[in-house]
């Protein structure tokens, strides 16, 4: 399997038919070394957001994704992720 999830036509084709059947999703190991490079990531990391805060961006911007599970070791990931999601930038 191709290791950027991401850009996998065949998880992309899963997605769909997921999202076509009604299905929630969850995305995991969203953060996971750089291997799970979501369609948007190089929009929010030009808007100035940092690696983590667009890698979650990017993954609330695919609405097939109903939910993300965010491993948050310390309190900085914590404040990092709460900021992406504040964030305006879409």
């Amino acid at each position: 399997m191709e290791k950027q999830l991401a850009k996998n036509p065949a998880m992309q084709k899963a997605l769909d038919k997921c999202s076509k059947a009604k299905m929630g999703l969850v995305a995991m190991k969203t953060l996971a070394e750089g291997t799970n490079i979501p369609a948007k990531y190089d929009v929010f990391t030009k808007a100035g957001l940092n690696k983590r805060q667009a890698a979650l961006k990017a993954i609330w911007a695919d609405d097939r994704i109903h939910s993300i599970v965010s491993e948050m070791v310390n309190l900085d990931h914590i404040s990092q992720n709460c900021a992406a999601a504040k964030s305006k930038i879409t």
